[in-house]
């Protein structure tokens, strides 16, 4: 192949390319139709590992772009999100959605409307509308969370006979079989009927869990049946029933706490202390401590108590070294040391309900939100915060207050995102914005630095072929004089992707230095406090 037809391919080929690098060029807000359907089965994936801030994230992404997906998808997108929104916690948002889902008719129609009444349950709004859209499915479609669904509700609503037929009619061997049994028992005590809630929870526990919420039926059964043992005198069963308990479970504390109220009501003191000693360890930071402390001082005075009995009357055991004194001195360091505990909580309390002040720092603390002024105390005792965290409309308060939190954060993360977007676009630099058209421009400038190149050995090799004097001698100098500038310069490209990499190194050297100098002014403000 001679020269000329070399560079004949060579422009051939560079033709081809800018017409490809022109064609496909990314727009603004266009959908990305490939990807999306593999982005959904990613979120739905990431729905089931549990990571419900990754799904929902994509499924708002696939659910707020319209084209993306197919309308089949949407829904199955649509009401992910409503799952993963309810499964947060953020109720409110996933009935919006769930509300959209009924809307067509699909599906996922039939699951949409049982979770949009158990969260009428939850808020203890009407469902009247919701149960009729139930009822209208076909018999065939219907799935075991219908009856388990209905007789939740009718349960919520105090309608006991209703809500028993309904658990009843959860299929046996369902997933949701025990959890139907455990309302079928909790509906028996509430109609007094003692002997048949026995029966089922007795049938509770000897059931082989196959889930992590069977697991948890199983754990709340034996709990609910050392309970009815105990209302019925039936102590030693109902201390069997306790003790059951997994001591890796978090039910386990209040097996403890529970199992020795029964040693107490049996007058088994020592009992009750191995369990109360117990308890304090297995769970320390239990807002139950100071109950606890003050039952065991009690108890010991109730010891001291019998072994005075039993040295009056001469029944005392001769090995027992224990003495009615140590149990006094015992049950006074309990109390002083509950006494010293808690006498700053209560302190603290008393002047801040006698005190007019801001209301707010005690709404922030109890809802775990961070002030941005730096405080040396916390407003109220952290003791009685969290005693106050346990309280059920304090609950739902704080739930409340943590989801303004947590839009506060978003807000404060999408403010600063425009902040940087509009730093971005305001430099007049669009490959920053579109990455793709910067690696385009970059393989631009190559092909220009090689026509260039072309360019100048096609003048040189034309040179040759005629006499170079005069006007054309002098002009084929100056062309050599800007091809030699022109190759000084390098490449630009490079050089300003040089210069965008040494920026962005100091800006990370800057924020280094800046987050050092604001922990070493945190730590002087602890300090000089």
């Amino acid at each position: 192949m001679s020269r000329a037809e070399g560079v004949a391919t060579k422009l051939i080929g560079y033709e081809a390319e800018a017409r490809q690098l022109g064609t496909d060029l990314p727009h603004p807000n266009q959908p990305d139709v490939a990807n999306a359907p593999r982005k959904l089965v990613d979120a739905i994936v990431a729905f089931r590992l549990g990571d419900y801030d990754t799904a929902a994230l994509a499924l708002f992404d696939l659910v707020g772009t319209k084209g993306a997906i197919s309308a089949s998808e949407t829904e199955q997108a649509t009401y992910y999100l409503a799952e993963t929104l309810f499964q947060k916690g953020d109720r409110g948002a996933s009935r919006t959605y769930f509300t959209q889902v009924t809307v067509t008719n699909g599906k996922y129609t039939l699951p949409s409307l049982l979770r949009l009444v158990e969260i009428s349950i939850v808020q203890k709004d009407d469902a009247t509308e919701l149960l009729a859209a139930i009822d209208r499915t076909s018999p065939s479609a219907r799935t075991p969370s219908v009856p388990y669904v209905r007789g939740k509700h009718a349960f919520a609503n105090g309608k006991f006979d209703e809500a028993m037929t309904y658990f009843n009619d959860v299929p046996k061997g369902s997933e949701l079989e025990l959890q139907a049994m455990y309302y079928v028992g909790a509906t028996s005590v509430a109609k007094k009927d003692l002997q048949k809630a026995n029966d089922v929870f007795t049938d509770l526990i000897g059931r082989k869990p196959r889930s992590a919420n069977d697991r948890r039926v199983v754990e709340l059964s034996q709990l609910a049946l050392g309970r009815l043992y105990y209302e019925r005198d039936q102590f030693s069963k109902s201390i069997d029933s306790y003790l059951l308990v997994d001591r890796r479970s978090d039910l386990f504390p209040d097996a403890l706490y529970e199992v020795a109220w029964v040693y107490v009501k049996n007058k088994q003191f020592d009992k009750a202390l191995r369990a109360l000693e117990l308890l304090a360890l297995s769970d320390p930071q239990s807002t139950k401590t100071p109950t606890v402390r003050l039952l065991e001082g009690n108890l010991r005075i109730r010891k001291a108590q019998m072994l005075r009995d039993a040295q009056i009357i001469g029944t005392i055991d001769p090995t027992n070294t224990e003495t009615p004194d140590t149990e006094y001195d015992k049950a006074s360091a309990v109390f002083a040391e509950t006494h010293e505990a808690y006498y700053p909580s209560y302190r603290s309390l008393a002047q801040m309900v006698d005190s007019k002040s801001d209301p707010t720092q005690y709404i922030m603390q109890i809802a775990g939100r961070q002030s941005k002024v730096f405080q040396a105390t916390m407003p109220i005792p952290e003791a009685a915060a969290q005693w106050l965290r346990e309280e059920p409309e304090v609950q739902r308060f704080v739930a409340v207050e943590a989801d303004l939190g947590q839009v506060q954060t978003d807000l404060d993360a999408s403010e600063l995102l425009i902040t940087r977007l509009e730093n971005v676009v305001g430099t007049n630099d669009k490959t920053a914005v579109y990455p793709q058209l910067a690696s385009r421009r970059s393989r631009i400038g190559q092909i220009q630095d090689d026509l260039i190149k072309v360019r100048t050995d096609l003048a040189d090799q034309a040179l040759r072929l005629v006499d170079s004097n005069g006007e054309l001698s002098g002009l084929s100098g100056t062309r050599k004089t800007l091809v030699a500038q022109y190759a000084n310069l390098g490449d630009a490209e490079k050089a300003y992707a040089d210069r965008i990499s040494t920026t962005h190194q100091d800006y990370e050297k800057l924020d280094q230095s800046a987050a050092e100098v604001s922990v070493e002014i945190d730590a002087t403000q602890a300090v000089a406090v």
